[in-house]
C-alpha cells in the first residue's frame, strides 16, 4: 500500500512537475520571442526619425511591418512620451489608459531570465506579457495576453483507488509529454518560419542583422548578413578580429568604433564604411546599432543592422561629378550665367556674372535671394524689351539694358519646369556700337545714293545731249561731205581733162601746170572727205561688216599696189615678212583700209630713201600685223592720244606735210570692229611700230570656211620669228 501510495504520489509529483516545467518553458519561449520583436520594433521606430509622421501613423506602419514579417504579436502596441503618458495605441480598439501605469492592476513581475519582459495582470483582469523599450521621444510598450497558456490545475488531493490514481498519473504524465512535444514542435516551427521570413525580408532589402558581444569579442551574423557579403554561413560565432579584417582600415577601425560606442553616453552607432565581399570587391555599408545589456550575464551587446548603401554612394558621387562638370561648363561660358531656384534663391553663377555687375563674392553665395543680388547690382539707365522667338512662352523675358558706364547687356531669362529661372546676360556693347555705325553709314550711303542718282540723271542728260550732238555732227559731216564731194568730182574731172588736153592743147604751159595742181589738190581734198565719211560711219556703227576667209599676204599686196605712186614719189622701199600661208576671217575691204592708213602714215614720216617693214605672224588664236618705219618718232606723252579722231603729233606732223589726223583713228576703229586692238610703240629719232592684233575667227560669223581654215592652220607648222 505504501509503495502504491508512494508510486501514486511520485506520479502526481511527476505530473505536477512536468506540467509546471512545460508552462515555464512556454512562458520563457514566448517572453524571448516578445523580447526580440520589441527590440526590432524599437530599432525600426528609431530609424524612422522624427519626420516619419504622427505617433498613430508610426504605430500603424510598425504593425503592418510586423504582420508582413510574421512577427506581429496577438496583442497591442502603445507609444508613450517621456513622462509615461500614452499618446497612441494599435489597434485603436485595445484597452485605453492615460498612462503606462494605468494599464496594469497589480505590480508586474519580470520573467525569470528575461528582465526586460514582465508578467502582469491588466486592468481588465487579463494576464499578459509586456515588454517596454526606451525611445528618443519616449517609450514603446508591447503587450501580449497569456490566454493561450493553460492555467495550472490544483494539486491532486486523493483518489478512490490506487490503481485509478496510478492510471491517471501515468495517463496524465503521458498526455503531458505528448502535449509538450506537440507544442514544442509548433513553437519550433513558428520560430523557424518567423526567422526565415525576417531573413527573406532583410535579404530583399539588402540588409543584415548582427549581435556583437563587446566583452567576449564575438559576433553573431544573421543569414541575411552572410548573403549580403556573399560569404557562406558558419555554424559558430565570428571573432571581432575576423569582422574587422573585412573592413577597410582607411575608413575607421570597427573594433575601436564598437568600444567607443559602448563607453559613450549615447550608446549608439551610426557610421558608413567599406567591407570586402567574398568576390574581393568593396561594398559600402551603413552600420546602425544600439548598446543593450544581456539579461543573463549582464554583458554589453551591440545589436543592429548593416545596410548596403553602395548604389547610394555611387549615385551621390555621380551627382557630385555631374555638378562639378556643370559648374565647369557654366564657368567656361562667354556669357554671364545665373541659376535661381523656385524661391528666387541663387543656386550657382559664374565669374563673368560677378565681374559684369561688379558683385562681391559674399553676395553671390548659393542661397542668396535674388532681391539682394539685384540690389547690389548697378542700376540700369534704360531697359528695352526685345521681341524674340519665345516671347509668348510663360516666364520668358528678353530685354536690353544699359549700365551707367555705357555698356549694353542682352538679358535672356527662362523659367524652368520646377519654377526656377535661368538668366543669361551677354555684353552687346560692341554690337550696339556697330549698329550705330551701320545706321550712320546707312544714312551717309542713302545721301550718297541720292547724290549719285542726281549725278546719274545729270550725266544721263549730258550723255543723251552728247549723243544727240554727236549724231548731229555725224549727220552734218556726212551731209557736208556728200555736198562737197559732188562738185569736187566735177572739179577733179575737168582738171583731169585739161591736164591731159583731151580736147586739144591749152596753148599755155602754165595753164597745164595749174590744171595738174588743181587735180592734185582735188584728190587730196577727196581723200579728206572720204576719211571723214568713213570715220562718221564707224562712229555711227553704220559700216557694213562682211567677214570672209582672207589671206593676209594678199591684202598686204593689194594695199602696197594702191600706194606705189606714193612710195615712188618718196623713194621708200617696203620689206614684207609674212609666214605664209596665213589665213583669218575678216572683212577684206576693212582690213585693206587698215593697212593703207598705217602705210600712209609710215610713208609720210619716213625720210626719202628710207624703208618700211611689214611683218605678219600667227600667235595662238590671233594674227599680229606689224608696220614699222624708221621715221622721226613720236613723243611718249602724245602716244596715248593717238588713235582718236583729228589728233595729230603736233608740230612733227605739220612739218611732214599736214594731214587730218584720221588715219590712225580709222585703223583703230576698223581693228576694234574685228574684235581686235591696235598698239603704238615709238621713240623719237628712231622710228615707230604699230601693232594690229586680230582674231583668227570672228565669233559673230558662223562661217564653215573659217573652221576649215583653222583646221588647215593647225595641220601646218608655222615658224614664228621673235621681233
Amino acid at each position: 500500500m505504501a509503495a502504491l501510495a508512494l508510486l501514486i504520489a511520485a506520479g502526481a509529483v511527476a505530473m505536477w512537475s512536468d506540467h509546471v516545467s512545460s508552462r515555464a518553458a512556454r512562458l520563457e519561449a514566448q517572453a524571448r520571442h516578445l523580447d526580440i520583436v520589441a527590440s526590432l520594433a524599437a530599432h525600426e521606430v528609431r530609424s524612422a526619425g522624427p519626420g516619419a509622421g504622427t505617433p498613430a501613423e508610426i504605430l500603424g506602419g510598425l504593425n503592418r511591418l510586423l504582420q508582413v514579417s510574421g512577427g506581429s504579436p496577438a496583442g497591442a502596441l502603445y507609444l508613450a512620451d517621456p513622462q509615461g503618458s500614452i499618446v497612441a495605441r494599435e489597434p485603436p480598439e485595445q484597452l485605453r489608459a492615460a498612462s503606462v501605469g494605468g494599464l496594469f492592476r497589480d505590480v508586474a513581475q519580470p520573467v525569470p531570465g528575461r528582465p526586460d519582459v514582465i508578467v502582469a495582470t491588466l486592468r481588465d483582469g487579463t494576464a499578459a506579457l509586456a515588454a517596454i523599450r526606451s525611445l528618443p521621444s519616449g517609450y514603446l510598450l508591447m503587450v501580449q495576453p497569456l490566454s493561450a497558456l493553460p492555467v495550472p490545475p490544483a494539486f491532486l488531493q486523493g483518489s478512490p483507488t490506487v490503481a485509478l490514481l496510478f492510471v491517471l498519473g501515468i495517463g496524465g504524465l503521458a498526455g503531458g509529454c505528448i502535449c509538450f512535444a506537440r507544442r514544442a514542435r509548433v513553437a519550433g516551427t513558428t520560430c523557424t518560419r518567423l526567422t526565415r521570413r525576417l531573413d527573406a525580408s532583410l535579404i530583399q532589402g539588402r540588409c543584415g542583422v548582427f549581435d556583437w558581444d563587446v566583452a567576449r569579442g564575438q559576433v553573431v551574423w544573421s543569414a541575411s548578413m552572410y548573403d549580403l557579403l556573399g560569404y557562406e554561413p558558419r555554424g559558430e560565432d565570428l571573432t571581432a578580429d575576423e569582422v574587422a579584417a573585412i573592413i577597410r582600415p582607411v575608413d575607421q577601425c570597427l573594433v575601436t568604433l564598437v568600444r567607443a560606442a559602448a563607453a559613450a553616453p549615447q550608446r549608439r552607432i551610426d557610421h558608413e564604411m567599406r567591407a570586402r565581399t567574398a568576390t574581393g570587391h568593396w561594398m559600402w555599408l551603413r552600420i546602425t546599432g544600439e548598446v543593450v545589456r544581456d539579461p543573463v550575464d549582464g554583458g554589453q551587446h551591440i545589436v543592429g543592422f548593416a545596410a548596403d548603401v553602395t548604389e547610394e554612394r555611387r549615385r551621390a558621387a555621380s551627382r557630385a561629378d555631374a555638378d562639378l562638370r556643370l559648374r565647369d561648363a557654366v564657368e567656361t561660358l562667354s556669357e554671364a550665367f545665373a541659376l535661381y531656384d523656385a524661391e528666387d534663391r541663387l543656386i550657382l553663377c559664374n565669374s563673368k556674372f560677378r565681374d559684369l555687375h561688379d558683385l562681391p563674392a559674399e553676395i553671390t553665395r548659393p542661397g542668396t535671394s535674388r532681391a539682394e543680388i539685384t540690389a547690389a547690382m548697378q542700376p540700369c539707365v534704360t531697359a528695352n524689351a526685345v521681341a524674340g522667338q519665345h516671347r509668348d512662352l510663360p516666364g520668358t523675358r528678353r530685354m536690353q539694358t544699359q549700365l551707367p558706364d555705357g555698356r549694353w547687356l542682352q538679358v535672356n531669362e527662362r523659367r524652368m519646369r520646377d519654377g526656377g529661372i535661368v538668366s543669361v546676360e551677354t555684353d552687346v556693347s560692341a554690337l550696339k556700337r556697330s549698329e550705330a555705325k551701320l545706321r550712320e553709314r546707312e544714312r551717309q550711303l542713302k545721301g550718297s545714293v541720292r547724290q549719285a542718282e542726281t549725278a546719274a540723271q545729270h550725266f544721263a542728260a549730258l550723255a543723251e545731249r552728247k549723243i544727240e550732238e554727236n549724231q548731229a555732227k555725224t549727220e552734218f559731216l556726212a551731209r557736208m561731205s556728200h555736198e562737197l564731194r559732188t562738185p569736187l568730182n566735177a572739179i577733179i574731172g575737168f582738171a583731169e581733162v585739161m591736164r591731159d588736153q583731151m580736147f586739144g592743147p591749152i596753148g599755155c604751159e602754165r595753164y597745164a601746170e595749174y590744171s595738174r595742181d588743181i587735180h592734185q589738190s582735188g584728190m587730196k581734198l577727196l581723200d579728206v572727205i572720204d576719211g571723214i565719211l568713213q570715220m562718221s560711219r564707224i562712229e555711227s556703227g553704220r559700216i557694213r561688216f562682211n567677214p570672209e576667209l582672207t589671206r593676209v599676204e594678199g591684202v598686204i599686196e593689194g594695199a602696197l599696189a594702191g600706194l606705189r605712186t606714193d612710195l615712188a614719189a618718196k623713194d621708200v622701199s617696203v620689206l614684207t615678212d609674212v609666214a605664209t600661208p596665213l589665213l583669218l576671217q575678216a572683212d577684206r575691204s576693212a582690213l585693206h583700209d587698215v593697212l593703207v592708213q598705217l602705210l600712209r602714215n609710215a610713208i609720210r614720216f619716213t625720210a626719202p630713201g628710207g624703208a618700211i617693214r611689214i611683218c605678219a605672224r600667227q600667235v595662238d588664236a590671233h594674227v599680229h600685223v606689224y608696220v614699222e618705219d624708221a621715221g622721226i618718232g613720236i613723243e611718249p606723252e602724245i602716244i596715248p592720244r593717238l588713235g582718236k579722231p583729228f589728233v595729230q603729233a603736233e608740230a612733227e606732223y605739220r612739218r611732214s606735210g599736214g594731214g587730218t589726223g584720221l588715219g590712225l583713228a580709222i585703223a583703230r576703229g576698223l581693228a576694234e570692229m574685228h574684235g581686235g586692238r591696235m598698239r603704238i610703240r615709238s621713240e623719237p629719232g628712231v622710228g615707230t611700230i604699230v601693232l594690229v592684233r586680230l582674231p583668227l575667227v570672228q565669233p559673230a560669223a558662223n562661217d564653215h570656211q573659217a573652221a576649215q581654215a583653222g583646221e588647215s592652220q593647225r595641220a601646218r607648222p608655222v615658224l614664228i620669228a621673235a621681233e
